[in-house]
């Protein structure tokens, strides 16, 4: 890794660094979901030929579904808590992060539990809290979006606010349990700010490659003339060079 580190481009490493992000936040959404996976791996594995079969016809449905619900959601809660999008952080903040994430989602499957016994005995639900603040109600999707602080520039809220009339679309926000609903907005949000401190970093990048280009073109030009130092080193069009 160091050696890549030191031959790699400031752009390769940039770009890398954001696929780490994702590819790091689904081992911790996997390693969150141990017990539904090996729950599901034991539901295809175990047992007498004839229940093995079946597993095979049913595709182990239930189980399947409970693990894949689990990586969803613990995947949304490392998100929604900035998981691995701290630079300087210590393994330590992620981990308590990745255990503070696994402790929401068991949180949510105990309310849910609550409200099927509930509902099967006939009783009151139970009233709904934030999934992030148990002693807080659950905040409206309004609620989410005005609490947010703002990105530091109006780019940055255009897209937090993209972000979410793209989530409306897609997923159905109005649609969703009410604690999910808050789950996915903040998991969305989380997300617009990283993808809006990518781009800033991604412009950052481009400022610089350009006064490095315009540098040598200066330095060539010295040497050669104008004209040849802008055919040789030309300057970007006029739309990448903002």
């Amino acid at each position: 890794d160091s050696i890549t580190a030191t031959t790699s481009s400031p752009l390769e490493r940039l770009v890398s660094a954001r696929k780490d992000r994702r590819d790091l936040l689904s081992r911790a959404a996997l390693e969150n979901c141990a017990f539904e996976h090996e729950l599901q791996q034991t539901c295809f594995t175990a047992g007498s030929a004839a229940a093995r079969a079946r597993a095979r016809m049913t595709m182990c449905r239930e189980e399947t579904k409970a693990f894949n619900r689990c990586y969803a959601l613990q995947g949304k809660f490392l998100q929604a808590l900035g998981y691995m999008s701290r630079s300087g952080s210590s393994d330590d903040d992620e981990e308590r992060i990745q255990m503070h994430a696994d402790k929401l989602y068991h949180r949510m499957m105990d309310y849910e539990a609550a409200v099927d016994r509930a509902r099967r005995a006939g009783t009151p639900v139970p009233p709904l809290a934030s999934v992030f603040e148990a002693s807080r109600p659950s905040p409206s999707v309004q609620q989410l979006v005005e609490l947010e602080p703002e990105p530091s520039s109006s780019g940055g809220r255009g897209l937090v606010e993209k972000k979410i009339r793209e989530l409306q679309l897609r997923q159905g926000l109005e649609e969703l349990p009410p604690h999910e609903r808050e789950l996915a907005v903040r998991a969305a949000l989380q997300e617009a700010k990283m993808t809006y401190l990518y781009s800033e970093e991604m412009k950052e990048y481009a400022r610089e490659m350009d006064g490095k280009r315009k540098e040598r073109q200066r330095r060539l030009s010295r040497l050669v003339g104008e004209p040849i130092g802008r055919f040789v080193i030309p300057d970007p069009p006029p739309d990448q060079g903002r």
